[in-house]
């Protein structure tokens, strides 16, 4: 994972999951909810790979994006800001469920993501990143 940032789209495997998803021809939700159980799915204590972390966590932020709680907007997240504008969707209550179960669960101790921020001596950087999403993620819309 090539990363520049501690954001959610701050590395290539976020970024490229973009592109995926705003070319998905059918429905952008069914990719979403598919991205978000990759991780969910996996039995407790599984270790969660750096790569599908990335896709989960762009997923959940695309999910908040979805709810108008848009986090930081920049040539990274274009593509999924002007599909967000465009289509106007709101995700149920269950997407949001999954999508906050899944930052969660990447940013557990059995994430590869999580080791890879702690050994570069920025995890709270990272951390901080992820509480931001959580809280977008949770509010009147989330189901709570």
């Amino acid at each position: 994972m090539r990363a520049w940032d501690a954001t959610v789209f701050g590395n290539d495997n976020a970024v490229d999951w973009t592109y995926e998803f705003v070319e998905e021809e059918n429905n952008q939700l069914s990719f979403i909810s598919y991205t978000l159980d990759e991780v969910l799915d996996a039995p407790k204590g599984e270790f969660i790979e750096a790569e599908q972390g990335c896709y989960a966590l762009a997923a959940a932020d695309v999910v908040a994006r979805m709810l108008g709680r848009t986090g930081i907007r920049n040539e990274y997240t274009k593509n999924v800001d002007d599909w967000v504008a465009k289509h106007k969707i709101t995700p149920g209550k269950t997407v949001v469920s999954k999508a906050r179960k899944a930052v969660d669960r990447v940013s557990g101790e059995d994430s590869e993501l999580h080791q890879l921020w702690e050994d570069s001596g920025e995890l709270h950087l990272w951390t901080a990143e992820l509480d931001g999403l959580r809280q977008r993620l949770a509010g009147p819309d989330s189901g709570e």
